[in-house]
């Protein structure tokens, strides 16, 4: 495409040397002429700048054919005339299309070529439109239309662009895979053709010698376009260095085809093969082992090169290379500071919204997401992005919303990212993943209107069956297990069913385990195992169906952890194992077989260290200990919980009881003071921290009355707490009791246990809840016991009837206290 603009404005400055221009604008023609387009443009500038006479419209033209011949396409569009003469317009319209396509907007651009198409041309400018129309189609990927135009050219004999036709042709049929058509082409060229093209067709004889596995003859043609260097562009030199450093990558050359790719960077060429140049350096020096240096060496590369460029950008992009080096190998940091210098450095380079890009998942992968999604959101706004562009930075915006817990923004980004995807499979792409973000969310109405929409448009996509299964997973979800399981039976009947109707029958099965229908969840895992005895999912399937034989008491837990370990010795390397390893010691816990227990815990923990059950696994371990008595094991495994644990705060919570157990109340004090640092009352956390906080001040409150002080200021904060429920309360209340008769107040230790016995009935807990009996009873008891020791046996009597109608598993024993106190003290007239 570079010669083609050459070539282009090679003739289009021949209209602009006339004898009618200034003379400051006819030595800039005739510079741009000479190739000298930075030259031309800053005296046709300068010229511009001091005169507002005629002929300033053409002035402007022509300083965007000299930005055009500088590759400033973005400068020379903006350089345009906004309106011009009918003399101009062919100039006008061909140097746009020629602007556009080297900016990459080929869409406008095939519509510029074809209006170029429609003036008045000399036949020699007309065949480089044509050329320029052509070259557009390839780029759009419609390789038929590029042909087409192509074998209209061929079939006139007097179109002076017959062989430039030609090698355009061999280019398409060699991507088509047509090399015997591509060799016919290329021995209709014309011998007395330009030194350029006979130079071109070199480079293709031997692309195709390459393609035909005859490496060597390939390599001696390449060689000969650069010996002869005078008679090609730069750029065809640099690929054939490239071309022969692939050559010596293919014989496990490494290090030759390292140096052959670093004479290509030395050549340069244009941005396009120097990117090609930089991209296979890269990789062979990855293969020589010397990539640090490479880097060194390709960063000079680029500083050099850019600094004879005035530092545009246009080479640039080779850095992108190595910051996606440096983050495929897991160093963010590096990428970011490569990213950073790039973005700086060159900040009009055509490589900062791929810079962008990068720099938001180097910045993701570092722990920044609203970092990067800030970046992201910056680079949306800028003008005429690349649809590629734009359709990446919406997916990464998505992408990251949905870390972030956010997706129903997601799912609407996708959706919007659908409507400007550049190509088609990309859209059906952004359709599956905003129906994925929905279903995350859960949004079943969101969801089924875009799985309906999806169906719609691609009733034969392989996505289908995994909607279907999305769909499945989401119902089960909200609670809507028939629905799920409806959702999933269709699964195996939609496209792309084949690798997910393993998945789609476990869930189904798993559903029923779920729901409690344990003999159809049985049966279930059973056929499971007939129907996919190859799936990777089959220890999960017959776990799944031990646990539900074991629900439904099919198996005794002995006889569960035989199949487990059954299920662990068939499949050693699963990726289930340490969930198996963790029910066995499960199982054992539940049968109260704590030693057992300890070790099979222990065990799992030390054999899969980073699983995420190895915490639970810790945890459980130090409970088995604790149950059997071993309060110094117990501590030591749950401070083995690392402190980013989810459990490490039952643990903590577990240790104090420990403490506790052992009688080093103390301890156990002190823990749970450095847990509530940064914690509020209205937290369940706060809660289950001060209640052992009480106990442990009621306990040491035996020999030190300022504890029993500090166990009532507790007690009423935990009674005043909103997130405490009945029984916590209940519980409080009963301590504070306890310790207001240690410490000689036996009437407001009265009180304490009344406000237990009588706060049902003056504050009630909002909504449903389990009756609390134990505290509330030992309250009542305490309270009745005080009464009957001042002599109120009326007011006892009372109370044990309060105790009595509230049923509970004491109910009994309060109705022969009340037998007992009226015969005791002749209270018959009482009711």
């Amino acid at each position: 495409m570079k010669l083609l603009i050459s070539l282009l404005l090679f003739h289009l400055t021949l209209f602009s040397a006339t004898a009618e221009l200034p003379k400051d604008l006819r030595v800039a023609s005739e510079m741009m002429q000479d190739g000298l387009g930075r030259d031309a443009a800053s005296r046709i500038r300068t010229w511009l700048e001091k005169n507002n006479t005629t002929p300033q419209l053409e002035a402007q033209l022509l300083l965007a054919e000299a930005l055009l011949l500088d590759h400033r396409p973005d400068e020379a569009l903006v350089s345009l005339p906004k309106n011009c003469p009918p003399e101009l317009i062919s100039r006008y319209r061909t140097t746009r299309a020629a602007a556009l396509s080297e900016s990459g907007r080929w869409k406008e651009a095939l519509v510029a070529w074809q209006e170029a198409q429609k003036e008045n041309l000399t036949p020699a400018i007309a065949s480089q439109v044509r050329l320029g129309l052509i070259t557009s189609w390839l780029q759009l990927n419609n390789n038929s239309e590029a042909v087409r135009e192509l074998n209209e050219i061929l079939a006139d004999p007097k179109n002076p662009s017959q062989d430039a036709a030609r090698l355009l042709l061999v280019k398409v049929l060699l991507s088509e895979g047509k090399s015997e058509d591509a060799s016919d082409a290329l021995a209709k060229i014309s011998p007395k053709s330009p030194p350029s093209i006979l130079a071109e067709a070199t480079y293709w004889k031997a692309r195709l010698l390459s393609v035909r596995g005859k490496a060597d003859e390939a390599r001696a043609l390449f060689e000969k376009v650069i010996e002869e260097g005078k008679n090609a562009t730069q750029d065809l030199v640099t690929q054939a260095w490239i071309a022969i450093g692939q050559i010596d990558r293919a014989r496990e050359k490494p290090a030759d085809a390292a140096i052959a790719f670093e004479k290509a960077l030395d050549r340069g060429g244009e941005p396009e093969s120097y990117l090609t140049a930089a991209r296979e350096y890269l990789a062979s020096a990855k293969s020589a082992q010397s990539l640090p240096t490479a880097s060194l060496r390709l960063r000079d590369s680029v500083r050099d090169r850019e600094s004879d460029d005035e530092k545009r950008g246009r080479y640039a992009p080779a850095l992108l290379l190595l910051a996606a080096s440096a983050l495929d190998s897991g160093n963010s940091e590096a990428a970011i500071a490569d990213l950073d210098g790039l973005m700086k450095t060159y900040p009009t380079s055509p490589a900062i919204p791929a810079a962008t890009l990068l720099m938001a998942e180097a910045l993701v992968k570092q722990g920044q997401p609203a970092v990067a999604r800030e970046q992201l959101q910056k680079l949306l706004l800028r003008e005429n992005l690349l649809p590629e562009i734009l359709y990446q930075g919406q997916a990464a915006i998505a992408d990251i919303l949905l870390q972030e817990g956010k997706a129903s923004e997601s799912s609407a980004l996708w959706e919007k990212a659908a409507s400007s995807a550049p190509q088609p499979n990309l859209t059906e792409q952004a359709y599956f993943n905003a129906a994925l973000a929905a279903a995350r969310q859960p949004d079943p109405a969101t969801f089924g209107r875009l799985e309906e929409l999806f169906t719609k448009k691609y009733p034969e996509s392989n996505r289908r069956a995994a909607l279907a299964l999305e769909r499945g997973r989401m119902l089960e979800t909200k609670g809507d297990s028939p629905a799920s399981r409806s959702a999933l039976a269709e699964v195996s009947k939609l496209p792309g069913a084949e690798s997910l109707k393993d998945e789609a029958a476990l869930r189904r099965a798993s559903s029923l385990l779920r729901t409690g229908d344990y003999p159809a969840a049985i049966n279930a895992f059973a056929d499971f195992e007939k129907s996919f005895p190859k799936s990777n999912l089959l220890p999960q399937a017959l776990a799944s169906g031990i646990e539900a034989r074991l629900r439904q008491r099919e198996l005794t837990g002995a006889q569960a952890r035989a199949e487990f370990a059954k299920i662990l010795t068939r499949f050693p390397e699963c990726s289930l194992a340490p969930s198996l390893a963790f029910q066995i010691g499960q199982t054992h816990y539940e049968d109260k077989n704590h030693g057992e227990a300890l070790s099979s815990f222990r065990e799992m923990a030390a054999k899969f260290p980073k699983d995420p059950l190895a915490d639970d696994a810790l945890y459980y371990a130090g409970l088995s200990a604790l149950a059997l008595g071993n309060p110094e094991e117990a501590v030591k495994l749950f401070r083995a919980l690392p402190e980013t644990s989810p459990l490490r705060l039952d643990a903590r919570l577990a240790e104090i009881d420990a403490s506790r157990t052992s009688g080093d109340y103390s301890g156990g004090l002190q823990i749970a003071n450095s847990l509530l640092a940064n914690k509020t009352p209205d937290q369940r956390a706060w809660v289950e921290i001060t209640k052992r906080r009480l106990a442990c001040e009621f306990a040491i409150g035996g020999s030190d009355r300022a504890s029993l002080e500090r166990a009532t200021s507790t007690a009423s904060a935990l009674i005043a707490s909103p997130a405490a429920d009945a029984a916590d309360r209940n519980e409080a209340g009963y301590i504070r009791g306890k310790s207001l008769e240690q410490l000689g107040r036996e009437e407001d230790a009265l009180q304490a246990y009344l406000d237990v016995l009588y706060a049902k009935q003056s504050a009630p807990t909002p909504g449903p809840a389990q009756p609390e009996y134990l505290w509330f009873a030992r309250a009542g008891a305490e309270a009745a016991r005080l009464q009957e020791k001042k002599g109120d046996f009326r007011g006892a009597l009372a109370i044990y009837r309060i105790l009595e109608n509230a049923g509970g598993p004491s109910q009994l024993a309060f109705t022969r206290k009340i037998e007992d106190l009226r015969n005791r003290h002749f209270l018959w007239s009482e009711q």
